[in-house]
């Protein structure tokens, strides 16, 4: 029982002092009432784990500066150490004496590895200890991996750190593998040279390994102890170890394993993350209809609605917690005032096509993974394509203006190309040529392509040859463009390539409108009427009123309907629905888009 409590301030005789002296409390424990962790103060402590995880070796002097560039915070040198001190973390660099205490009643095993080049799995088995993050605490990790393949074999967790955790992670990967390893490597820890870890090694084992002596560092050990590791033994190894070991158990409910006698809890169920829909209202029933938002809600607590990018400064509390931003087109631009909005951001999963809208280079710094529905977004714009090229190869545009005129036209009028042998060409292979090749490639049709990234030559499946631009426009019966919009691809197309066509060909464009340049393509089809364009995109949209393209009779233009239109926008939120899926497994994202890709893609 505490002693203040025991002191009575009604007391008839004995003043509040005069108790306190006698039972040895100081009077201020009387008034004391203990203060909550601020909302604030959560918040940055999670900002400072995530930077922990990424790298263990950034101390407290270096952090004020990083989390006021990179996160808008500003925090002092003392906070972040009381708040880091609090949390158990503590930077790693090259102390004086190693912190792994070895227990001197055990025996010291020689290290083999030196000079040995290990060239084949199950050869070397590694072992080590590393803790996992979560939102209340932490669970500690043992993992068994194979030198050569990095592959971990065995795995348990437990809230303590005795001896029967590495017993669990041994035991089933030994009962996992085929063979087992001639030489098991670990540190000197007390668990790995304990008499009930290398029972269980001597006799299945041929050779048993440790790291080299006390306070020497082990030049390869796998997973790693921030504790255990030194600054000397490469702090960025050590720092994308740890990354990795974030993502690993997102799969398994750990939450359960803490405060539980079972070591390694699993029940299947994935993380959930705290997650924001962003999306406008008149978008909402065709992106984010009920059985997507349903799908959502398995992996992310969406609570309070979806909320309109327009009024996204309306509701900084929600943004402030949000570990994923769900959105489609329309999303804010994502620069350093909207990402000091959202500190505790991970990723962001786009469900529409082209990123460039939103991203920046404040988000790319800050390690935001994006993913984008570019693929599903494609889907429907692969089969308008198809379904307009097999048009065009049976003429179909100039019939169905013939059959207009006074006693209509013959269909030996003009020569067609037909669905036998005839040439299709595609411009770029990038996601849509792909996939609109792959459905060309069961019908008797040559399909050629044009990528400047793609050698010319068979392609690796041997259905699409690789030609040159030149060449696969004079040669080609129909030219489907898919090129992405970007400053080499800008105006690409114009009269020298257009006017190159065969007779009675037809140019598709469901790319961009600016890859063609439309005054020489005007120029050209009123030229020649034999040829005919098929075009979903101009340049500007909507086509200019007083464009000859509304009047010249062999265009055929539609409004930037290829793409998800509707009903068809729900497959890319349900895409990105698996994504988020995905990301609380600790899967790698699918779709992901990284910075590297921006200036190939549309």
């Amino acid at each position: 029982m505490n002693p203040a409590e025991l002191v009575d301030k009604n007391h008839p005789k004995l003043s509040i002092r005069q108790q306190c002296e006698l039972l040895s409390v100081s009077r201020s424990t009387l008034s004391y009432k203990p203060v909550e962790q601020s909302e604030e103060d959560r918040t940055l402590m999670k900002i400072l784990d995530e930077i922990y995880m990424k790298d263990p070796c950034i101390g407290s002097r270096r952090l004020p500066e990083i989390l006021e560039r990179d996160y808008a915070i500003k925090a002092n040198r003392k906070r972040i150490q009381r708040l880091r001190h609090q949390m158990g973390i503590e930077t790693i660099w090259c102390r004086p004496r190693h912190t792994s205490i070895p227990d001197k009643m055990h025996r010291k095993y020689p290290y083999l590895l030196r000079e040995r080049n290990v060239q084949w799995a199950d050869e070397v088995w590694c072992a080590d200890i590393t803790y996992v993050p979560m939102p209340h605490g932490h669970a500690h990790l043992c993992a068994v991996m194979d030198w050569r393949s990095r592959k971990v074999l065995g795995w348990a967790i437990s809230n303590t750190m005795d001896s029967t955790r590495t017993e669990k992670a041994l035991t089933s990967a030994v009962a996992r593998c085929r063979s087992l390893p001639e030489i098991f490597n670990t540190d000197q820890g007390s668990q790995f040279t304990s008499p009930e870890w290398t029972g269980r090694l001597d006799a299945p084992l041929q050779h048993l390994a440790s790291a080299p002596a006390l306070g020497q560092p082990n030049p390869g050990a796998c997973l790693r102890d921030e504790s255990q590791t030194s600054h000397a033994d490469g702090r960025n190894k050590a720092g994308r170890m740890k990354t990795k070991m974030w993502n690993l158990p997102r799969r398994y409910n750990l939450e359960k394993c803490v405060g539980s006698s079972r070591v390694g809890c699993y029940d299947g169920t994935p993380m959930s993350l705290k997650t924001v829909i962003l999306c406008s209202e008149w978008k909402r029933p065709f992106v984010f209809p009920a059985s997507v938002v349903e799908e959502i809600g398995k992996y992310g607590e969406t609570s309070g609605g979806i909320i309109d990018p327009k009024n996204w400064k309306d509701e900084l509390d929600r943004l402030r917690s949000a570990e994923v931003i769900i959105g489609t087109w329309g999303l804010p631009r994502m620069d350093s005032e909207f990402l000091a909005a959202t500190p505790c951001l991970r990723a962001v999963l786009y469900a529409a096509g082209s990123v460039k809208g939103f991203v920046t280079d404040a988000l790319w710094s800050r390690g935001i993974s994006v993913s984008s529905a570019a693929a599903a977004n494609g889907i429907p714009v692969a089969e308008f394509t198809v379904a307009a090229i097999l048009l065009s190869l049976k003429r179909f545009w100039h019939f169905a203006r013939g059959m207009r005129l006074p006693g209509g036209i013959s269909s030996d009028s003009v020569g067609v190309p037909g669905g036998y042998h005839s040439k299709v060409g595609i411009v770029s292979m990038g996601i849509i040529g792909r996939t609109v090749a792959e459905r060309l490639s069961g019908l008797d049709v040559e399909l050629f392509a044009y990528d400047p990234f793609v050698a010319c030559g068979r392609t690796a499946d041997a259905k699409v040859r690789m030609i040159g631009l030149a060449e696969l426009f004079a040669e080609c019966d129909v030219v489907s463009v898919h090129a992405p919009l970007i400053p080499e691809t800008e105006g690409l197309i114009g009269r020298k390539l257009i006017s190159s066509m065969k007779p009675g060909a037809t140019l598709i464009n469901t790319a961009r409108g600016a890859i063609l340049v439309e005054q020489d393509l005007c120029e050209v089809l009123a030229e020649r009427p034999d040829l005919s364009a098929v075009l979903d995109v101009t340049h500007p949209e909507p086509t200019a009123p007083d464009s000859p393209l509304r009047s010249l009779p062999n265009v055929m233009l539609t409004p930037h309907i290829a793409g998800s239109i509707q009903t068809e926008c729900a497959r890319m939120g349900m895409w990105m629905a698996e994504e988020l899926a995905r990301l609380s497994a600790g899967e790698p994202l699918r779709h992901q888009v990284t910075r590297e890709l921006l200036h190939r893609i549309a």
